[in-house]
């Protein structure tokens, strides 16, 4: 063989070599890039369970938040009850006289 054509094969050899080597970094990049995108997409996952568990919570607070405040409107229209029943009573018993009887008219006193 002649010298050029060795030289030339050389040169093919080492381009060959460079191109290996490059297309070696590209691989273990993409399989980097491969594994970084499986982890995120395993967070992802994880988030979005967390969120769906965080909706339900959300919601699970609102229901309860709805029917303690069903409870406090029950327990206010028992203590209204309760206060008028006990007026009545207290009136019935001669214990409480009603309001009427402790008003009186400025203009019809003496003087006036």
């Amino acid at each position: 063989m002649s010298v050029s054509k060795t030289n030339l094969f050389q040169g093919i050899a080492l381009i060959l070599k460079e191109m290996w080597k490059t297309c070696t970094s590209l691989s273990k990049k993409v399989v980097n890039l491969e594994e970084t995108q499986v982890k995120h997409t395993e967070r992802l996952l994880k988030i979005e369970q967390t969120n769906e568990i965080m909706v339900k919570q959300h919601l699970d607070i609102i229901d309860q938040v709805k029917q303690i405040s069903m409870l406090q409107a029950d327990i206010a229209k028992q203590i209204i009850n309760q206060h008028e029943e006990t007026d009545q009573l207290y009136k019935a018993l001669g214990l409480k006289k009603d309001l009427s009887y402790y008003s009186f008219n400025l203009y019809n006193e003496e003087g006036h």
